[in-house]
């Protein structure tokens, strides 16, 4: 019970912005993990619930762009992550623990009309970190150009264009 408590504080302080430096370096020892600014996950209340980025929350954000992987489809994650084993080194990632991440992009057409959702990957989770709406006309070309086949599908063509220009990465 004591350490539950513990670890609770500590999760608390980490997403609220509490947790001093010192603290904090003790606890992630990997610096991509320990700039929890650049992931804005919870508000911050203490509630602890989840908050969603939006494509504004992701633009004035440079170290989220940076680290923003357009080449990883949701395929090359599923193969790179949970089919450890199964990975020749065919590409260019190498994935050598738990501790590797990717952040990518997906086109999610499982609800009424598509949304590009920005991912967290790593070998225990997909962390759903941005959901963006995409313009009236581009929704329409793509629906136009993909039917309304349901599924998880890479960020391509006319929308990652867009993508790539409203986030200014290059």
């Amino acid at each position: 019970m004591i350490f539950g408590t513990f670890l609770a504080t500590i999760v608390a302080k980490i997403y609220t912005g509490r947790m001093n430096s010192d603290e904090e370096s003790s606890f992630c020892p990997l610096e991509t993990r320990c700039n929890h600014s650049y992931f804005n996950l919870y508000d911050t209340t203490d509630s602890m619930e989840a908050v969603i980025m939006k494509l504004n929350d992701i633009k004035n954000n440079q170290n989220l762009v940076d680290l923003i992987d357009w080449d990883m489809t949701p395929e090359e994650a599923v193969r790179l992550y949970l089919e450890w084993g199964n990975n020749w080194t065919r590409g260019n990632y190498v994935i050598r623990s738990k501790d590797d991440v990717s952040h990518y992009f997906v086109v999610n057409t499982w609800k009424k009309e598509p949304v590009i959702y920005l991912i967290r990957r790593s070998s225990e989770e997909a962390e759903e970190l941005a959901e963006i709406r995409m313009p009236r006309r581009l929704k329409e070309a793509y629906i136009k150009e993909n039917g309304s086949l349901k599924g998880v599908y890479a960020l391509e063509g006319d929308v990652r264009e867009w993508l790539k220009q409203e986030l200014e990465a290059a």
